[in-house]
């Protein structure tokens, strides 16, 4: 997981332009004990209270994350995968908090497959009821974002007891994908296994055929990029990320944005 750690990132939409209002958005990294399976614990809270609900927009990324209303901290959730964009509406005061996994990192530790979670955005205590039951310590108090992260550190640190193991094919597939750079096609890839094997690999770790991690992949790419309507136009840095054509690129980015580049960044 390592491997993977220092190469991924995952690049959500900024709140400036995402409605009215004072609403805040803040990452952290975790201790080092979880740095190779959380990619960060995170906030988005109104400052104030709102004319109007606040619609979010999450964009894809490949991770799993568990969050919770600082408000209300025994409604623990757990929202897995999409390989489209989603909103929820947040109301007009909220305190919203959540750790973010890597890719693999929750179906490691855990157990579970990715797959049955592609998609949802349920109560944790469908999947994993004792561990949601500790959430009930959950300070009740006003924190900030280190102290919540102290918390998340303290509920996890017992479920990183014993060593953890992550296939080594698939963890080398990925480490192949988000290396690469332009056009990649699966069969390309050499991670020891068969190409039906590692479909069923990516569905356990990921969710989803690697086929669409390489999507992700290099949507996120763009993301990290902080691209303008202007540099998209002239500099067309989507091609080096894969993209064959001007169309193929605004269709997938709709798909996991929600709107188009121009409406996105400008």
């Amino acid at each position: 997981m390592e491997r993977i750690r220092t190469l991924f990132k995952a690049f959500q939409p900024s709140i400036a332009h995402q409605g009215p209002g004072s609403v805040s958005y803040q990452e952290i990294n975790p201790g080092i004990q979880l740095r190779n399976w959380i990619f960060c614990f995170w906030r988005l809270k109104s400052d104030q209270k709102l004319n109007e609900d606040f619609m979010y927009r999450v964009v894809s990324d490949g991770c799993i994350d568990i969050l919770l209303e600082l408000h209300d901290p025994e409604k623990v959730f757990i929202t897995g995968f999409s390989n489209r964009y989603t909103e929820y509406r947040l109301g007009k005061q909220f305190d919203y908090v959540g750790m973010r996994f890597f890719p693999a990192a929750f179906p490691a530790i855990f157990g579970i497959s990715a797959e049955r979670l592609i998609d949802k955005f349920i109560p944790l205590e469908e999947i994993l009821p004792d561990f949601a039951r500790r959430f009930k310590a959950f300070p009740k108090q006003p924190l900030e974002l280190r102290e919540v992260g102290k918390v998340f550190q303290d509920l996890m640190q017992p479920e990183i007891v014993d060593p953890i193991q992550v296939d080594p094919r698939f963890t080398e597939a990925m480490v192949q994908i988000l290396e690469s750079k332009g056009p990649l096609e699966i069969k390309d890839l050499d991670p020891g296994v068969s190409e039906r094997q590692l479909r069923r690999l990516f569905k356990f770790y990921f969710g989803q055929s690697p086929k669409t991690f390489v999507r992700i992949k290099r949507f996120q790419k763009v993301l990290g990029r902080n691209p303008t309507p202007e540099s998209l136009k002239e500099e067309k840095s989507y091609f080096d990320e894969g993209y064959y054509d001007q169309a193929h690129f605004i269709k997938e980015f709709k798909d996991f944005y929600g709107v188009t580049p121009k409406q996105a960044f400008g």
